[in-house]
């Protein structure tokens, strides 16, 4: 972190790189960026822009995936691999199609004929977040106890912060259920709480509750909303219980959030009941070990968020695996009740059927 502050000297305006082969939009780009109070500069192509960031080290860089001669993806990895340009984040204009090609946590895309209104909000918007999180920075150089939202910090970004500075300490989580009680057998606490303990850099442990290890990092990447506390004060010698990096960590949440969110409304929910609808000795041989497991968590527990919380595997995997269980006739999820919406008598409630359903 300290080669980048160095490299930007004590000038504190941002520096946007503008990486855009269109004759008219990436001029029109540049000089919005300059009527917002930025330094901006302009690249035709992916060689020269690779050129300008490695002499005048950029905040932000805002390119076309499908650049000349360095696409944007690429451009992105020479860049976050010399440690003068590592910081820098970037908004990409167009499609990053391929299974390799995910979206670091600090990374945004739009649509290539994103209307220049909405791309210059979002310069802004990753602007705001680049100025947090260097107040983040400054604040863990001085050994301070570091709070801060989820909201405005994610935590997949903080660990790219820890990450990029190889800090150690102990991050805490917290933030508060959903308003709306389901009925469950245990009535759940009015707030949820999740720690992760790192080391040089890398996550040596994740909790959220009662689930532990990469299962429980990747649910807490799914806090959208909530407190953190980083104390850089809290060190443990114990030998790791995660052993990924955490450039794969964030990459794999990241994919499997993404996936969750598309895939929302078909996934059972989480409060929901199930039941197994067919005999044991109607079941295929089951080779995949989370189905396996899913199957044996089947016999003993009714509600889907006992089996997700008792399995092994994370979370997504779980509900897809529920998914196609339900989706091949095989389990069956009930309806989810919900404490205090649904009527007692005729005429009365907030809601009626259908909109409870």
């Amino acid at each position: 972190m300290g080669t980048e502050q160095d490299a930007r000297g004590s000038d504190p305006t941002r520096r946007i790189l503008v990486a855009d082969a269109h004759g008219t939009r990436g001029p029109r780009l540049s000089e919005a960026c300059e009527r917002l109070g930025l330094k901006s500069v302009l690249a035709p192509h992916g060689s020269a822009a690779l050129e300008l960031a490695l002499t005048s080290p950029p905040d932000l860089v805002v390119c076309e995936v499908v650049l000349p001669l360095i696409d944007g993806y690429k451009l992105a990895e020479i860049l976050r691999a010399n440690p003068r340009t590592r910081g820098a984040c970037f908004l990409f204009l167009g499609s990053l199609e391929g299974p390799s090609r995910v979206l670091e946590p600090s990374d945004r895309s739009l649509p290539e004929n994103a209307p220049r209104e909405e791309v210059l909000r979002q310069v802004q918007e990753m602007i705001d977040k680049r100025d947090r999180i260097d107040a983040f920075e400054q604040a863990t150089r001085k050994g301070d106890r570091v709070d801060g939202e989820l909201a405005q910090l994610p935590l997949a970004e903080l660990l790219q912060l820890v990450q990029m500075g190889r800090k150690s300490g102990r991050i805490d989580l917290q933030r508060e259920r959903d308003e709306i009680v389901l009925q469950t057998e245990t009535s759940p606490q009015s707030f949820e709480r999740g720690a992760v303990l790192v080391r040089d850099g890398e996550v040596l442990q994740a909790e959220a509750g009662d689930v532990e290890g990469e299962k429980a990092l990747f649910r807490l990447l799914a806090w959208r909303q909530g407190h953190f506390t980083y104390d850089s004060g809290h060190c443990t010698t114990e030998p790791p219980k995660i052993l990924a990096p955490v450039r794969a960590l964030l990459n794999e949440g990241m994919r499997q959030l993404a996936e969750w969110d598309r895939l929302s409304l078909q996934l059972p929910p989480l409060d929901a009941h199930i039941r197994m609808v067919i005999q044991s000795s109607e079941l295929p041989n089951i080779v995949h070990p989370l189905t396996q497991e899913v199957l044996l968590l089947l016999e003993h527990y009714s509600v889907v968020r006992e089996i997700v919380d008792r399995s092994s595997f994370p979370d997504y995997q779980v509900l897809r695996t529920l998914h196609t269980l339900v989706e091949r006739g095989m389990v069956e999820v009930g309806q989810v009740k919900v404490t205090g919406l649904a009527r007692d008598t005729a005429g009365e409630g907030l809601f009626d059927e259908p909109q409870l359903r």
